[in-house]
């Protein structure tokens, strides 16, 4: 299929940290970015979904992990893991 394709990304939100007992703070939210590309014959188009970062599990360790990034690669062949 030839043409433009419109694709917005965003990456995982940020994990939530539970250090305030009151009130949790939740993760940042993830960075979006919206690109067109027009891909030729036979091109491969890989798409890498980012996920949620882990919330803080106790007040001992209690920070958020940083969500992961979402991609879109445009190339003839996939990337290697």
């Amino acid at each position: 299929m030839t043409g433009t394709y419109k694709f917005v990304v965003i990456g995982g939100a940020g994990g939530k940290e539970t250090y305030n007992i009151e009130k949790d703070a939740e993760g940042g939210k993830g960075a979006q970015v919206t690109a067109s590309i027009n891909p030729v014959a036979d091109e491969t188009l890989t798409i890498l979904v980012g996920g949620k970062g882990n919330d803080g599990p106790s007040a001992f360790d209690k920070y958020g992990g940083g969500g992961s990034g979402s991609f879109v690669a445009v190339g003839s062949r996939p990337p290697r893991p």
